[in-house]
């Protein structure tokens, strides 16, 4: 993108000159690792890897301090580059659809769907380990009207713990 000849094409050059000299110790495995982390950490899902070239490159200029400190001085190259668009995937219904089908953890039973007590609820609401160690804990996590219940329960429980304490520090029922 740079205009040839511009002080940011050379410090691209320089930066990438620099870091091939240091990628001459990594084998070809090893680089196309730190590119993959490199595109995890910048969140550019896209980005496809042709070459060891192609990767120095994207290495060098994602991590170049020359660079930055160019931008610093000034950001008209930076503001005149086309606007970059990072799509996130929906891991909420993405985890759901894997529990749903037995991807992650066994598949859900019938008995998973069912809803659970208010005996239940108002159990779990006072102690949130016996929601882990009931056997259908799994359902919590498909059913908001039971996540709403619970919560509905664990605020009337917390409302009542901090009201309870009077200045004689003994519960005002």
């Amino acid at each position: 993108m740079a205009e040839k000849g511009s002080e940011l094409a050379e410090v691209a050059r320089d930066e990438i000159r620099q870091f091939r000299n240091h990628a001459d110790s990594y084998d070809d495995e090893e680089l196309m690792q730190l590119g993959e982390i490199a595109k995890a950490g910048l969140a550019d899902q896209k980005k496809v890897f042709q070459t060891r070239d192609g990767i120095i490159r994207y290495l060098a200029l994602n991590a170049s301090a020359g660079m930055e400190d160019l931008w610093v001085v000034d950001a008209t190259a930076w503001l005149e580059a086309p606007v970059r668009r990072i799509e996130f995937p929906d891991m909420v219904l993405r985890r759901r659809e894997q529990l749903l089908h037995g991807q992650i953890a066994p598949a859900l039973k019938e008995e998973d769907f069912v809803c659970y007590t208010d005996n239940e609820v108002r159990r779990f609401a006072c102690d949130m380990g016996s929601l882990f160690l009931h056997d259908r804990s799994r359902h919590l996590a498909i059913c908001t009207g039971c996540q709403k219940r619970l919560e509905a329960w664990t605020k009337i429980i917390s409302d009542f713990d901090n009201k309870k304490a009077t200045k004689t520090r003994r519960p005002d029922a």
